[in-house]
């Protein structure tokens, strides 16, 4: 026991400060997975403006393995009220069917499943496994206070970059 009564550290050793207030405590990846879970559960209320887009938002994604919020489709959802994350995907999805500039450049396959609020097909060279669809991604992670609803801290991300900016993420988490 340290003097303050808390139990000692007993992972990696801690950051601390001059005084020795532990400033982080590293984190598993499951624990990880655990608390953006839990955030995701959260309610909420879209909002953000999100950013104009053309008639090369598919493919410039595709080139640069992210994709802003279209703003026609964060004006849908601004103000909506969601009771979790997985709600708030869904409707996104279905504004993005309402906007017939951003269907017109994805394929028939995408097109329907985007219709029914599912997130289209990426092409084979972005995928890993079998996570074979857009993702969306919190720029700022909810770890660090990022807006879990906030169409301007919402991308759109082919797997193999999600999961490349994650791992980056999780090295900020548990420093």
């Amino acid at each position: 026991m340290l003097n303050d009564g808390l139990p000692a550290h007993t992972g990696h050793a801690p950051e601390s400060d001059p005084v020795g207030n532990v400033i982080s405590t590293p984190i598993t990846e499951e624990e990880y997975a655990q608390i953006l879970a839990r955030a995701r559960n959260e309610p909420g209320v879209a909002s953000g403006a999100g950013q104009q887009v053309g008639a090369d938002w598919l493919n410039a994604g595709i080139r640069t393995g992210a994709m802003p919020i279209p703003a026609s489709v964060a004006e849908r959802l601004e103000g909506r009220r969601f009771g979790s994350f997985d709600a708030y995907r869904r409707a996104f999805w279905k504004a993005v069917a309402q906007e017939p500039e951003l269907m017109g450049q994805f394929d028939r396959r995408s097109q329907e499943a985007i219709k029914k609020g599912f997130a289209p097909s990426t092409p084979k060279s972005v995928r890993v496994g079998k996570r074979d669809r857009w993702e969306l991604d919190h720029i700022n992670p909810l770890w660090n206070n990022g807006e879990l609803y906030g169409a301007d801290n919402l991308q759109i991300m082919p797997p193999k970059s999600h999961i490349e900016k994650t791992r980056e993420d999780m090295k900020g988490y548990r420093s």
